[in-house]
């Protein structure tokens, strides 16, 4: 009799890793490549894996954290770490070089993940649904100058949401990271001349790159793998002001 192959299980050591280094090809891409040449378009394919990932992991903190304020503290302390050298990241790439006003309105990803958090934390303690979802939308809304807008907030409760019903909570998260690559889709479908692959590509199709981290994320049974509490914490701000520092020495 054949043995039974067993399924994927990915731990979350092994996820996070993923993340990580998704995350670091995207950065990497935008400082070497142009964002429409094919090298660009895979490396942001890649990073676009990132966001999900981070986002579920959010979640699973939230579920096993001893104490929320403590993990809300930390994400605040590595969010105020990681503002100047994602201000100056941006404008690296977006500015030419050149830091404006504007670029102190940008926000990087662990504080967009701070509001994830805080929209968890709300949706399991406000008693009144009204006031809960008036909560929520007040996060989203400071979500907006964050990495990832309010997506990530959404995709944390999402996977929230999937720890009670896994079909549920994983649909959303579909769902969610399909109505992103809509609205990114959308200004293209407005240039003229119509829209090219590579058009397609570099400024809407990267995002469905998100689908293959939620089906990397379905493998995850709770198994944690290696311990490394702040390797992210310190990988991010740290390879934002490497990169930054690529980036104005040119």
């Amino acid at each position: 009799m054949r043995q039974r192959t067993a399924s994927l299980d990915l731990s979350a050591w092994t996820l996070k890793l993923t993340a990580m280094a998704a995350m670091l090809i995207d950065h990497v891409a935008w400082v070497f490549w142009p964002q429409s040449s094919w090298q660009g378009i895979l490396s942001h394919t890649i990073g676009a894996m990132a966001m999900p990932i981070f986002s579920f992991f959010i979640a699973e903190g939230y579920a096993h954290t001893r104490s929320v304020s403590a993990y809300a503290r930390r994400l605040g302390i590595f969010a105020l770490l990681s503002y100047l050298p994602f201000v100056c990241f941006v404008a690296g790439i977006q500015s030419g070089g050149t830091i404006t006003a504007a670029s102190f309105t940008r926000l990087n990803m662990i504080y967009t993940l701070l509001l994830a958090l805080g929209a968890l934390w709300a949706w399991n303690h406000i008693p009144q649904l009204e006031l809960r979802l008036v909560c929520i939308v007040l996060l989203c809304l400071a979500a907006l100058p964050g990495d990832g807008a309010f997506f990530p907030v959404l995709l944390a409760l999402a996977f929230h949401h999937a720890r009670i019903d896994r079909l549920a909570g994983f649909t959303a998260a579909t769902v969610l990271c399909l109505i992103m690559f809509l609205i990114t889709l959308m200004p293209c479908l407005e240039q003229p001349g119509g829209l090219s692959l590579r058009t397609f590509a570099a400024e809407a199709g990267y995002r469905l790159g998100q689908l293959p981290a939620l089906a990397l994320l379905g493998s995850y049974r709770g198994r944690k793998g290696r311990s490394a509490k702040y390797l992210f914490y310190g990988f991010y701000p740290l390879h934002l002001a490497a990169l930054s520092l690529v980036l104005w020495m040119r």
